[in-house]
């Protein structure tokens, strides 16, 4: 799964079926590939977002709150943003 995840964060232009079909030969059910990429997208996502506004954590406390914000969304994007 992992070079799946980082195919298509870095070069998703090279990523395709066969990225997918090597996944699913090691046994991963195609709803854990999903689950995966949405994921991966939605830290890609945050991850461009903080860069282009120049976020940075000012402490281990804002760690641990978006941590637990985080945990209880259970990574899932917000409705108005899957429409």
């Amino acid at each position: 799964m992992l070079p799946l995840l980082e195919k298509v964060t870095r070069t998703p232009d090279q990523a395709g079926g066969s990225d997918v079909d090597a996944v699913r030969a090691v046994g991963v059910p195609d709803e854990i590939i999903i689950d995966a990429l949405h994921v991966n997208l939605i830290f890609n996502i945050m991850n461009r977002l903080a860069n282009a506004f120049d976020f940075s954590w000012d402490s281990q406390e804002h760690v641990r709150t978006s941590a637990k914000v985080i945990h209880r969304i259970s990574y899932r994007l917000p409705p108005f943003l899957v429409r």
